[in-house]
């Protein structure tokens, strides 16, 4: 069997036509003569019967080899038909009674592919009901390859939103996840697991999470097999396709964007005989309602209705039929895109620009628009494919920054290699297999770290002449690299190659001269720890469009000859390697540059930037004092860069030789973002406000001989406006432009001014920001004025309608507000160094506010706090407001925390009879309090600490007697006191403590009455700790069945027993429950005893 070759073809031909005859009868010729090839070639391929990896020619793919992305983010903005099994999923994550000590529980949603088992996770994982249960929820991905160490990073990385992707060692990890969660209830969900024999390494993933002190943890897992229910021991929900009216509704959704469509009735005819065949799998139902979204036309309808695609399916799960089908009325160009899919593991997210670089390189994208870019048809490509339900995306959010990739659900990627099985290939290391010899686009990755010896045996089958891709996804043995540059010695048409690049496999062991026809090269180095250099031969490489280099911040220099690489596109690397290309402007097909450094060498001058026509995105120059002439500077035709989307320009001193040299870096008018940073001229470019009408972001920073703002009010698109280091004294008219009736900040949402020692003002003149969001004010030592300054409420709202963050910090000239939050809008106040309130916190989010004012300050709190916009607060801090004589906290129904200190005036605090919320109650060094109100609200009091409050015990106990007059069996649920009087103990209520556990006074005396009291309330405590009491002699340790943990500071105590460990145990074991005495002070020698008791934990005495 053979094929001729494209240059024998083309060889063949006649150097001349005399007639088209000629031509038309020999193109006949060719067509026949490859026709008979390629019958050839399907016949080999049919009747070796050949097996690829990770893909079966059947409709049904039952065998995984890799990893499922999924995430926890709702992607149907409606879940149909799963009412019941929400309900009852929630009354299991949300129930204490299956909780059990020692061992989490698990529930697990049991189904087929398709079916909707991670959307019914994600709709639990996003209910409020859940959000509010559990204090952490983290979504973890598990699929086909358990491994222990990457599900912990995970789970690690979802607990706390960090990364940790240099750890690697399973027990650091577990540690760290255990430390994190063991006081935390947590939800995990671990979507789509496979995992089925080996219980050894579930029990080993979970085991730190067993240590979890709080009840009602749980993990929630997906799977499609019963026994891995089976094998952890879970409660399981069976979840099956929608019932018939739902699906239908789901259908007709997907289709018409409407539950209950009554348009055209044959359609809905038809579409409902479609639906019929889809055994109610949501999956198959979006994909198919994509193909008939397309062509609202009965005999288009019909045909899909009656293709004999249905025929093949298996068994009533089997959606494949209806996937090939969506794939088989594709348009041919995107049949070719999608099937290419398969070269990724299903572990693989991906960006949209990834696989398109991929497709480009592959030639299969259509270039005769001259109006879009490769990539820009490329997009429509990925848009369209997204669009008929073939990609989904994942979201994934981290403290800093949020990350939005694509997936393939498992059976869409299983149709991928379906689909392209004679042309593209992953090798796994799994098991022998045998190989089709068309086999183009080859995918290498290492699941069990086990199979070298499989791999290095497919890779021996393979021909490299053939290959056009060649991708290697992991870090790989020496042995199989050995292999794979054995191939790449063959290959003649390699197009795409990604390789992992680690310690004993380096660049420089890589032949790169027989890719001349390299589009795609991406170099990944892991495990590298020393700096490198990329070997020349790779300049050589002049059909190169894509340059990947992950980790490239590990290379010290590019070769000076980078520049050869004429077609280059796309450089994509992290740090500052762009800024080392020398004599870029000979990339003139660069589609973005990060960095540029401006240097007074030759091949590093900013003319170098006059010939990047189309680079867009983000460019940073730096470096701009080497610049010193308005000529030179208008080298870079800045304007003419259309694309460009966010310009840096840096100036690294203040000083400048020529003020013009700004003037010359005019961009375009598409600019979208600018920052100027360190110019040293006096004025601001004449351009900045006329030019830049597209302008959404400007950044002028260190600008600090500019004394006037130019004039930027009147950019209609400005979003976001950062000043710092400016020397302007004042905000005003000139900043708002000239223009009369035009609005001054139309589009403004965020405004920073920091770090201006010289601002003095901040003229109003009646403006309003209508659309601001966050408005952060830092160290302006000088502003007096704001625009809040002294206004009213209503007066706030005008000026402020849409605020909602707001940052004021060391400006202590600052002496008026309005109260605060004057709106509902408003969820975030921080406020510090101010003139008359020291700090200021407040965040809605989590329904938290702190208040700590100068003590010399005579405000009032009413003249301070919106007491209107806080009747959901559920933490309130008070401190040191001196003027504060009385306080009334009836409006703030849902209050659970009240903390108020150091406020020498307090004499009232009425509490309401709606603060029923109210949980823990600190009160801390207020001297006058004398009268407490409306002791009701105390029904749910859980903690309560008093300290330096001589007047607290006596207004406790009126309340307590005028509450008892109307309500006798009135009592408390106090858990926990912590306070600096005995007289507490001498209260009539002090009997009814019968749930308090942790008792904790710190006094000088302990008399015998307040004994007497004691023991009638010690039943149920846990902890008591004394600190201070001089005249203590004898602690009563059988008066405390229940005691878990006695402190003692300072005692003198003459009854507890010294002389020995045993007569110390002795006495102890007598509480059934003791775990550990602490004596602090006494005279006794520093002893450390651990019984052998298996209740009794420590005993310590110093």
């Amino acid at each position: 069997m053979s094929c001729r070759s494209t240059p024998d073809v083309l060889q063949s031909l006649p150097e001349t036509f005399s007639s088209r005859i000629n031509l038309s009868q020999r193109m006949k010729e060719l067509a026949e003569e490859l026709q008979k090839s390629e019958e050839k070639v399907r016949n080999a391929v049919q009747t070796e019967s050949l097996v690829i990896t990770a893909c079966k020619t059947e409709t049904s793919l039952t065998e995984k080899t890799s990893l499922r992305q999924t995430s926890s983010f709702l992607t149907e903005p409606i879940v149909f038909g799963r009412d019941q099994e929400r309900d009852k999923l929630m009354n299991l994550l949300t129930n204490e009674e299956y909780a059990i000590v020692g061992k989490i529980p698990v529930v697990a949603i049991v189904g087929s592919g398709g079916v909707g088992k991670t959307t019914l996770a994600r709709l639990l994982f996003n209910d409020p009901k859940v959000h509010s249960y559990f204090e952490v929820k983290f979504w973890i991905c598990v699929s086909t390859r358990f491994d222990s160490v990457r599900l912990t990073r995970e789970m690690l990385e979802g607990a706390c939103g960090n990364r940790y992707d240099e750890l690697s060692n399973l027990n650091e990890l577990q540690n760290k996840l255990k430390d994190n969660l063991e006081s935390k209830r947590f939800l995990l969900v671990l979507d789509d697991m496979w995992e089925d024999k080996d219980k050894s390494q579930w029990d080993s993933m979970v085991a730190p999470l067993n240590y979890c002190r709080v009840k009602g943890s749980i993990i929630l897992v997906t799977t499609r097999n019963q026994s891995v229910a089976k094998m952890i021991d879970a409660r399981d929900i069976s979840l099956h396709g929608l019932v018939e009216d739902a699906f239908l509704s789901f259908f007709s959704t997907c289709i018409f964007n409407d539950p209950n469509y009554g348009g055209n009735w044959r359609l809905r005819n038809i579409g409902q005989q479609i639906a019929n065949k889809l055994k109610g799998n949501p999956l198959a139902a979006k994909t198919v309602s994509a193909l008939l979204k397309e062509k609202l036309d009965e005999r288009y309808w019909m045909k899909i209705r009656d293709s004999e695609e249905w025929r093949s399916q298996s068994g009533p799960n089997d959606i494949m039929p209806a996937l090939r089908l969506s794939y088989e009325h594709m348009p041919f160009h995107l049949q070719r895109c999608f099937s290419y899919c398969a070269i990724f593991p299903e572990d693989h997210r991906f960006t949209c620009m990834e696989l398109v670089y991929l497709w480009m390189a592959q030639g299969f994208l259509d270039v005769r628009s001259k109006d879009k870019t490769m990539e820009d048809i490329g997009s429509s490509y990925f848009d369209d494919l997204f669009d008929r339900g073939f990609f989904q995306t994942k979201q994934t959010t981290y403290v800093y920054k949020e990350e939005v990739y694509y997936t393939f659900h498992d059976l869409i990627h299983d149709l991928a290699r379906m689909v392209s099985f004679k042309e593209c290939l992953t090798i796994n290391g799994t098991e022998p297999r045998q190989i089709p010899p068309t086999i183009r686009h080859l995918s290498i990755f290492n699941s069990t770290k086990r199979g070298e010896e499989a791999i290095v045996s497919a890779l021996a089958c393979l021909k490299g002449e053939n290959l056009s891709t060649i991708i290697n996804w992991d870090e790989l043995p020496s042995g199989i690299f050995r292999s794979i540059s054995d191939l790449l010695k063959e290959t003649k048409f390699l197009r795409a190659v990604t390789l992992n690049l680690h310690t004993q496999v380096q660049p420089y062991n890589v032949n790169f001269k027989n890719f001349v026809s390299l589009r795609y090269l991406r170099l990944i180095m892991s495990n590298i720890d020393t700096c490198m250099t990329l070997p020349r031969e790779i300049c050589r490489l002049y059909h190169l469009e894509v340059f990947e280099i992950e980790r490239g911040w590990l290379l010290d220099e590019l070769p000076n000859n980078f520049s050869d690489l004429v077609s280059l596109r796309h450089f994509i690397v992290r740090g500052k390697l762009h800024s080392k290309i020398c004599g870029v402007g000979k990339l003139t097909s660069l589609q973005e540059l990060n960095n540029f450094d401006v240097q007074q060498k030759l091949g590093f001058e900013i003319e170098q930037l006059g010939s990047l026509k189309e680079i867009g995105g983000s460019l940073y120059i730096t470096n701009l004092e080497n610049v010193k002439s308005k000529g030179e500077a208008s080298k870079a035709r800045l304007e003419e860069k259309e694309k460009l989307d966010a310009l840096y320009l840096q100036w690294n001193h203040g000083e400048q030789e020529n003020e013009n040299v700004l003037e010359g870096l005019k961009p375009s008018t598409n600019l979208k973002s600018l920052t100027i940073i360190g110019y040293g001229g006096v004025a601001s470019p004449t351009w900045l406000e006329p030019s830049l009408i597209f302008l959404e972001s400007l950044t002028l920073g260190g600008c600090k001989a500019w004394e006037l703002l130019p004039p930027i009010g009147e950019l209609e698109f400005l979003k976001h406006l950062n000043l710092y280091g400016l020397a302007a004294k004042e905000i005003g008219p000139l900043c708002y432009g000239t223009r009369t009736r035009s609005m001054k900040f139309p589009s403004l949402e965020e405004l920073r001014i920091v770090d201006m020692p010289d601002l003095e003002k901040w003229v109003w003149n009646d403006l309003c920001f209508k659309k601001l969001k966050k408005l952060t004010i830092r160290h302006c030592t000088k502003l007096v004025d704001l625009p809040l300054s002294g206004c009213a409420t209503y007066e706030a709202l005008e000026r402020f309608p849409s605020l909602e963050i707001l940052i004021i910090e060391d400006c202590p000239l600052i002496f008026q507000l309005p109260p605060l939050p004057y709106s509902s809008l408003l969820s975030f106040i921080s406020i510090e160094g101010t003139g008359i309130i020291k700090s200021m916190h407040y965040m809605e989010k989590r329904q938290q506010l702190s208040l700590f004012l100068d003590q010399s300050s005579s405000l009032m709190v009413v003249e301070l706090l919106a007491f209107h916009e806080l009747s959901s607060l559920r933490s309130l801090e008070i401190s040191n407001i001196s003027s504060l004589v009385s306080l009334d906290l009836h409006s703030f129904v849902a209050l659970e925390n009240l903390d108020i200190r150091g406020c020498q005036s307090l004499e009232s605090l009425t509490f309401g009879e709606h603060l029923v919320c109210l949980k823990i109650l600190k009160i801390i060094s207020c001297k006058t309090l004398s009268s407490i109100k409306d002791l009701k609200s105390w029904v749910n009091l859980e903690s309560l600490y008093f300290r330096e409050c001589p007047g607290f015990i006596a207004a406790w106990d009126a309340a307590s007697k005028e509450i008892e007059m109307t309500e006798s069996d009135f009592s408390l649920s106090l858990t926990r006191i912590e306070g600096d009087s005995l007289a507490l103990l001498t209260l009539p209520i002090c009997k009814q403590l019968t749930s308090l556990q942790f008792f904790d006074l710190e006094v000088s005396d302990f008399t015998e009455e307040p004994q007497v009291s004691l023991q009638l309330l010690i039943t149920s405590i846990n902890l008591v700790d004394i600190r201070g009491c001089k005249n203590i002699q004898s602690f009563p340790f059988d008066l405390f069945p229940s005691l878990k943990e006695l402190r003692i500071k300072f005692p003198h105590i003459q009854s507890l027993p010294t002389n020995s460990h045993t007569e110390i145990t002795k006495e102890c074991l007598k509480l059934r429950n003791i775990r550990a005495v602490h004596i602090f002070g006494s005279p006794v020698q520093v002893i450390h005893a651990h019984a052998n008791s298996s209740h009794f934990n420590q005993f310590c005495l110093k």
